[in-house]
């Protein structure tokens, strides 16, 4: 039995690594613990940076809104203006009034006018004969309303919120708005007048931003 089994000191010594192995396999561990730390970080820095460029791409989109509703229309002046080709009339005569419109460059989508008489000396015409719009520059109808002494009209045109441009709306300095029709009633000099409250040019802005609107009434003379 003995010589069948090896004797302890006969059993070859067990296999030990060479140094430079331990030293080389701790190497590798070293640099693989190094590029997955590394990759980590990149990976970090790259969400930092990317919710950083989100960020002030969200911050730029914000002020571009801002600064578009901030943004305020400069005033702009223009004019309403009460013409007749013959402004000293006899009585029994019909007295041809023009609204003429002057936007000074500005493009409007609508205009006012009320027009105070005085209906002692003049009777607007009834009906289509009185208010004559078919040469209007604003082909829209939005109010027409008589009573004693006046009559308001209200005009528009469709726009696109530019007023700088010409291609819809109106632009332009005699721009008829309204034609008015009197019959004279007796002799007496008077005026017939816009009231301020009621007569503007609107501007084609997109937010009806009411222009700094002059008023030219009429002076007439019926003899």
């Amino acid at each position: 039995m003995s010589d069948l089994i090896p004797s302890i000191q006969s059993l070859p010594p067990l296999m030990k690594k060479p140094s430079h192995h331990r030293l080389l396999i701790s190497a590798l561990t070293a640099l693989i613990i190094i590029v997955i730390l590394v990759a980590f970080g990149l990976i970090i820095d790259y969400q930092k940076h990317h919710r950083s460029l989100e960020d002030s791409l969200r911050d730029m989109a914000t002020d571009l809104k801002q600064n578009q509703v901030g943004v305020e229309t400069p005033q702009r002046d223009g004019e309403i203006i009460l013409s007749a080709a013959n402004t000293v009339v006899k009585v029994g005569d019909i007295l041809t009034v023009n609204i003429l419109m002057n936007t000074k460059g500005a493009n409007i989508v609508l205009g006012s006018a009320l027009v105070k008489y005085n209906q002692n000396l003049l009777a607007l015409l009834a009906k289509d004969n009185g208010v004559v719009v078919q040469d209007s520059v604003l082909n829209m109808s939005i109010l027409e309303n008589r009573k004693a002494g006046e009559v308001e009209i209200v005009r528009g045109s469709p726009g696109n919120a530019d007023y700088l441009d010409s291609g819809n709306g109106y632009t332009g300095e005699q721009g008829l708005l309204a034609i008015l029709k009197f019959k004279t009633l007796k002799a007496g000099a008077t005026t017939i007048t816009l009231a301020s409250e009621n007569s503007n040019l609107i501007l084609d802005n997109g937010a009806g931003t009411a222009m700094n609107t002059k008023l030219q009434n009429l002076k007439v003379e019926i003899k």
